[in-house]
């Protein structure tokens, strides 16, 4: 089983590398005016200490983001390029586009969950990091409206299991690279996934304290969001700043689980980056 497993993870990390390879060829055919771009700066994000988390708290964390042609790279997700384009998470590259509809796969950090991050996770044990695999396809059937789908799973078989997702946002521009983006994103994950992150195994139960529970697959959360993005000039360079707000409802599982202490939950992210 081991044997076939390092195969699978092989063979499908074989064929990202090879998608990516595609990417850098489709980057090369761009003008060289617009191949390159990048971002540096700061974020400060206001949220739970997981999904369900009573534990609220502010993270500051450093934000950026590189592109070259159609491949990006960066730590986290709710970026755009200069031309409006949102950057996904992690390393990411647009594989084809056929008319309204635009393809790409990706490779993201998951860097899991330790006990430490919040006292409500005593005696929970850690979730082990892992490196997933992301297939995603976006139709923007005009320059308002944008739909989206991606699935990714765990490249190295640490019990992550898959996790899916299906959105929509209504994009308002004026001015100077300013807009208003409003998004309501649907979650789900599958049995491995929801039972490693909502779960409470036995062994889990008895060192927490919580009541044993088994995580079903099915739907996780739905997350409404507005975000106003906008450009400026400062000390003759370019800059871009964000400000967010968001809802997130649990449900399912997730809004079951014994871990789970208010299904219902607001956050907030703003960010600032100079532009290169």
């Amino acid at each position: 089983m081991r044997a076939i497993s390092g195969r699978v993870v092989a063979a499908v990390g074989q064929a990202l590398w090879w998608c990516l390879g595609c990417g850098v060829a489709l980057a090369q055919a761009e003008s060289p005016a617009t191949r390159f771009e990048g971002a540096v700066g700061l974020t400060l994000r206001h949220g739970p200490a997981f999904l369900g988390s009573s534990d609220m708290g502010y993270h500051l964390t450093p934000a950026g983001f590189l592109r070259y042609g159609r491949i990006t790279l960066t730590g986290s997700g709710g970026f755009t390029t200069r031309t409006s384009e949102d950057v996904e998470r992690g390393l990411a590259a647009e594989l084809a586009r056929r008319g309204k509809l635009r393809f790409s796969v990706g490779l993201r950090y998951d860097p899991g969950r330790t006990a430490s991050d919040s006292p409500e996770l005593a005696g929970m044990g850690d979730i082990r990091s892992t490196v997933r695999a992301r297939w995603s396809a976006r139709w923007d059937p005009n320059p308002h409206w944008r739909l989206t789908a991606g699935i990714s799973n765990d490249l190295l078989g640490r019990g992550g299991g898959f996790v899916s997702d299906l959105g929509v946002t209504r994009r308002w521009r004026w001015g100077h690279g300013e807009s208003l983006a409003l998004g309501a994103t649907l979650g789900a994950g599958g049995p491995r996934y929801m039972q490693n992150w909502h779960g409470v195994t036995a062994a889990q139960s008895r060192d927490s304290g919580l009541p044993a529970f088994e995580a079903s697959s099915g739907l996780r959360d739905l997350q409404l969001t507005a975000v106003w993005r906008t450009e400026f000039q400062a000390w003759g360079q370019p800059f871009g700043a964000s400000l967010g707000v968001g809802h997130t409802r649990l449900l399912g599982s997730a809004a079951d689980s014994p871990l789970t202490r208010q299904r219902d939950f607001s956050s907030a992210a703003g960010a600032l980056v100079w532009r290169f």
